[in-house]
C-alpha cells in the first residue's frame, strides 16, 4: 500500500520536499523507482550524516543480506544523494589514517 507523506514547505528555505512516497516493501520502491535509480546505505554515520544534510531515505528495512542480518538498510534516490555522498567522501577518515 503507499502512503503519500505531505510536508509543509518552509518559505524560508528553497528546495524542500513537498511530498514523498512512503512504501510497505522494498519491491513496491523498485517498481516506483527502478532499482537502478536506489542505493542502499547501512552504515550508521553515513545514513546520519546523509539525514543531517537533508537527504531522507525511499524506504528502511533490514538487511535482507545473510552477512549483514539485523542491520538496518536506508535506500535513497542516487540523484539525491549526489551533494551528502561527496560530503561523505570528505570526511570520512582515510584508511591509513585508521591504522595508525
Amino acid at each position: 500500500m503507499f502512503v503519500l507523506i505531505i510536508r509543509e514547505t518552509n518559505k524560508r528555505k528553497k528546495g524542500n520536499i513537498i511530498g514523498r512516497l512512503r512504501f510497505d516493501t522494498l519491491k513496491e520502491a523498485f517498481a516506483c523507482y527502478g532499482e537502478g535509480s536506489l542505493v542502499p546505505i547501512d552504515t550508521l554515520p553515513q545514513i546520519l550524516m546523509y539525514a543531517k544534510s537533508g537527504c531522507q531515505p525511499v524506504h528502511i528495512c533490514e538487511s535482507e543480506r545473510p552477512d549483514k542480518k539485523g542491520k538496518i538498510v536506508c535506500w535513497y534516490l542516487k540523484s539525491e544523494t549526489q551533494y551528502a555522498y561527496r560530503k561523505w567522501k570528505e570526511s570520512k577518515p582515510k584508511k591509513e589514517e585508521k591504522n595508525q
